[in-house]
């Protein structure tokens, strides 16, 4: 019975069209022998140029340490160019068979555009990565970029990494993490990286865990430069990054954003560290913002980010300009600037600087943030308004009042609740750039919780972790509950998330709530578990998530008095495989590759059917957290016909894949 109905589900799969197959190709620039055809790590490929021009829609480079080229010739103009829809993985050793082994931090792969004379970079490859109008998507991840030099002719940009989308009305949207940017130069916007749009073109690359430090521009944006034009919109987000030691020659001396004719560049930058950039002869040591032309935008969000000994003529920090009918604006939470510094004769703004000159707007919001100890010496060290309109709120700055905040004769500055003047913030050691908050601080519990719904600081910790978020960069430990909390802990356990907790003591506690989320911030109630109340004794607690969402799911305990009063433990997260099953080649003749990914490391057991329900193969294999991969021999046995791979003992489920036997 149990096969008949199984035949019946795989019947109708077979109606289904062929799941697209997807190949994973190995690069090691250390191999000796093999084929040289990137099968396998024994047969990797040498050059990296050479996997790239083999590879198709969906595929994966696996590429071990070493320092690749783009050309083996000295030949500036080439680069590595990527195709639609690939994934380059670096930080391999080369014997590994799950992304997860990877270790990029000790097995460096270095993508160097250092072609011709290792000390002489002027003969260095314009651009070292590069995506045309026609890629919408690839994964950058594990890399370091380094050495690009475009000086060209038509090559002054994006020595690193140049993302061409104008005219690319489908988007480009593609992810670049966990990669280092360093010691590139372009002539023009943007030493390690530019994205373009422009002409109805739109592009949202996604920028994660990455660090941009030593490169230069002759021109603005050190490190980056987002250019968007004509009525479209580019929305890059660079999460958990740095940005350190980089220089340009005008503005914008680490990120210069531009949003002209029309055009909308809004970035979001989350948990970013400026520091010790340098805009030269412009403004904006770390950000440059320019919304110029009639209806032309340049607003990011900043969020949780650190701005430190950051300089420019104007504005060390943040300079923001909108100008003939643009638009800059951005809107500023929870960041620290400490001693960013302007260089200019004349020079103001020692943190930020607005400008909405010639009929632009910037109405900058600033909202939990600390400004302090930064350096102007023709005034405003905090702010300068010239034109502009910036509100300010919950902000801890070092001035006595907010008409020291107002430049010019007439007030131009708006500052809202919660402001707190000239009290020391009590940083660890400001000094050292370590600007998180002494246990005193006044900037504790000082905030506005609706205006940072993110659920981490700069450090990686919780955001709120008393009742009221602290003002700045970093969110200081929770002060004592009303219990003694020893743990509390989140386990999946098969197809559900056990919580435990255990407590040392209670006073006047009511009641435990457990709370889940699927982002890390917006919480929903999903258990209540009554408490002991008052004890002087180890308490154990416990209750299950029975449906817990595929993916990263979040939970936290909410402690409840007698009196109402509330408070929190720390956030803690548990991963539910979403499972996915694939095989190559497919036809198969002899071998098949099957592919296991987003597994929890294990046992898993599967089994093969004909398109009849026949189980004619079944094995249990112990698999690693990630990607795994089995080859099977054994189907050169089974007959020519239509099979279906199923997956039985996965807690994210079962799974089934389809391929086919061929004779040749």
């Amino acid at each position: 019975m149990k096969i008949k109905q199984l035949h019946i589900t795989l019947g109708l799969l077979f109606h289904f069209a062929f799941t697209t197959l997807h190949a994973q190709i190995y690069v090691n620039t250390n191999v000796s022998g093999g084929t040289h055809d990137g099968s396998s790590w024994a047969n990797a490929y040498a050059e990296l140029s050479a996997a790239i021009n083999n590879s198709n829609t969906g595929d994966q480079l696996w590429v071990a340490q070493g320092t690749y080229f783009p050309t083996s010739t000295i030949n500036r103009d080439i680069a590595f160019d990527l195709p639609q829809g690939i994934s380059i993985y670096g930080g391999f050793l080369g014997n590994e068979t799950s992304l997860n082994q990877r270790d990029w931090t000790n097995h460096v792969t270095i993508l160097s555009g250092n072609i011709g004379d290792a000390i002489d970079k002027t003969d260095n490859s314009y651009i070292i990565l590069s995506a045309a109008q026609t890629v919408t998507h690839f994964v950058l991840d594990g890399l370091t970029i380094e050495g690009g030099y475009a000086n060209g002719i038509y090559q002054k940009s994006g020595a690193g990494l140049y993302i061409n989308a104008y005219a690319t009305p489908t988007g480009s949207y593609p992810t670049i993490a966990n990669c280092i940017f360093q010691n590139n130069y372009s002539e023009n916007g943007g030493g390690a990286v530019y994205v373009e749009t422009g002409n109805g073109g739109k592009a949202a690359p996604s920028f994660q865990h990455c660090i941009f430090q030593n490169n230069e521009s002759g021109s603005s944006g050190g490190a980056v430069y987002n250019s968007g034009y004509s009525n479209i919109s580019l929305t890059p987000t660079f999460t958990d990054c740095i940005f350190s030691n980089n220089l340009s020659g005008e503005s914008g001396g680490a990120v210069f954003n531009h949003g002209g004719l029309g055009g909308s560049t809004n970035p979001i930058f989350k948990e970013c560290d400026f520091e010790s950039n340098t805009a030269t002869n412009g403004h904006g040591g770390g950000m440059y913002n320019l919304g110029s032309g009639n209806n032309s935008d340049a607003s990011p969000t900043i969020i949780n980010c650190r701005f430190f000994d950051n300089s420019g003529y104007a504005a060390g920090g943040i300079y923001n300009n909108g100008t003939n009918m643009g638009n800059s604006s951005p809107t500023i939470t929870n960041c620290t600037f400490s001693r960013n510094f302007t260089t200019g004769y004349g020079g103001t703004g020692g943190a930020i600087y607005c400008n909405g000159s010639e009929s632009g707007n910037s109405s900058a919001v600033i909202t939990n943030c600390i400004i302090w100890g930064n350096n102007a010496p023709f005034g405003s060290h905090v702010l300068r308004s010239v034109e502009g309109s910036p509100t300010i709120k919950y902000c801890l700055v070092d001035v006595a009042d907010c008409s020291a905040l107002q430049s010019g004769t007439l007030p131009n500055v708006t500052c809202g609740a919660g402001m707190i003047f000239n009290i020391d913030p009590l940083f660890t050691y400001e000094a050292g750039g370590d600007l998180t908050l002494q246990p005193n601080s006044p900037a504790m519990n000082a905030g506005d919780n609706t205006a940072n719904l993110e659920p981490i600081d700069l450090a990686k910790s919780s955001r709120i972790t008393n009742a009221t978020i602290d003002l700045g960069a970093y969110e200081t430990a929770a002060s004592a509950l009303p219990i003694e909390l020893i743990s509390f802990r989140a386990q999946l356990q098969k197809d559900q998330v056990k919580l435990s907790w255990l407590t040392a003591s209670e006073q006047n506690n009511n009641f435990f709530t457990i709370q889940h989320s699927v982002d890390g911030i917006y919480f929903e109630d999903i258990k209540k578990v009554n408490s002991a109340g008052n004890s002087s004794e180890i308490q154990s607690y416990f209750a299950f998530d029975n449906e817990p969402s595929r993916g990263v799911n979040y939970y936290r305990l909410m402690q409840t008095d007698f009196d109402g009063t509330t408070t929190f433990s720390q956030i803690e997260s548990v991963k539910v495989y979403t499972g996915k099953i694939s095989a190559f080649p497919n036809p198969v003749i002899n071998q098949i590759n099957i592919t296991f990914s987003d597994f929890e490391k294990g046992k898993i057991e599967y089994g093969i059917f004909n398109i009849y329900g026949k189980e004619v193969y079944r094995e249990k294999v112990e698999i690693e957290d990630g990607l795994h991969v089995i080859g099977l021999d054994q189907v050169r046995d089974f007959l020519p016909g239509i099979y279906f791979i199923k997956i039985f003992n996965s807690p994210s489920g079962e799974y089934v894949y389809k391929f086919q036997k061929v004779t040749e």
